[in-house]
């Protein structure tokens, strides 16, 4: 990611209404990252782990420390401040009841 873009990864219908810039990575028609407790995601390249997630419970090897985020039952979970990264998914992650998808997160 460039300084300042933003990655969201959620339902397809999600994808046609970012901003421009924005990076999606769909998650099919029905949302298949919730899908129970607990869920996560691990973003890779070709050097390595880049980063990781895990949410509603701890998932060895997938999410980045051993305290996540609660599961959102609407709303969504989004890093905060945004742009931090401290390997520790309950520092970087919050749970937020606006999601604003390509937009700055609003960490209340």
């Amino acid at each position: 990611l460039a300084a300042g873009q933003y990655l969201v990864v959620g339902a397809d219908v999600l994808g046609a209404g970012l901003p421009g810039g924005t990076l999606f990575v769909g998650a099919g028609i029905k949302n298949i990252i919730q899908n129970g407790n607990p869920d996560g995601m691990h973003l890779d390249c070709a050097i390595g782990r880049l980063d990781g997630l895990h949410y509603g419970g701890t998932i060895p090897g997938v999410g980045e420390g051993a305290k996540p985020p609660s599961d959102p039952d609407i709303g969504s979970i989004g890093r905060c401040p945004n742009g931090s990264d401290t390997d520790e998914n309950s520092l970087d992650f919050v749970t937020a009841l606006t999601a604003t998808p390509g937009l700055p997160n609003i960490c209340d």
